[in-house]
């Protein structure tokens, strides 16, 4: 649902990983950093995209950081259609990877002008 923000799922991913259910903390984590992106404006609303169309849409704006979000596609994947259940190592590179996204604010592949200015809508 569109309504829930990127916050509440970080806070729901978290609580989900405190109970040991690393496959919904997974999912929720992968969700938050969507999110999160949408909530900045750097992406659109992600209604319909798959986890790695929407992987290669962040790997567009953080391209230091498109292996891991390539590989957090796999895992949200993984816990969603996978037969092996994911453990605290896997929500763990979600949890980081979100938090460096965060940190670092996307770079974009906008050219030689340096890094582009994102005006929220």
């Amino acid at each position: 649902a569109v309504d829930v923000t990127a916050d509440q799922l970080r806070h729901r991913a978290e609580q989900h990983a405190l109970g040991g259910h690393y496959d919904d903390a997974a999912r929720d984590r992968f969700r938050a950093l969507v999110r999160g992106a949408e909530e900045r404006g750097l992406l659109r609303s992600a209604e319909g995209r798959t986890a790695t169309e929407l992987a290669g849409q962040l790997a567009g704006l953080y391209g230091g950081h498109a292996d891991q979000l390539y590989r957090a596609a796999e895992l949200f994947n993984r816990s969603r259609y996978g037969s092996t259940p994911l453990n605290a190592q896997h929500y763990q590179q979600l949890r980081a990877l979100d938090t460096e996204l965060l940190a670092a604010g996307p770079v974009g592949t906008s050219g030689a002008g340096g890094p582009r200015l994102v005006v929220p809508q």
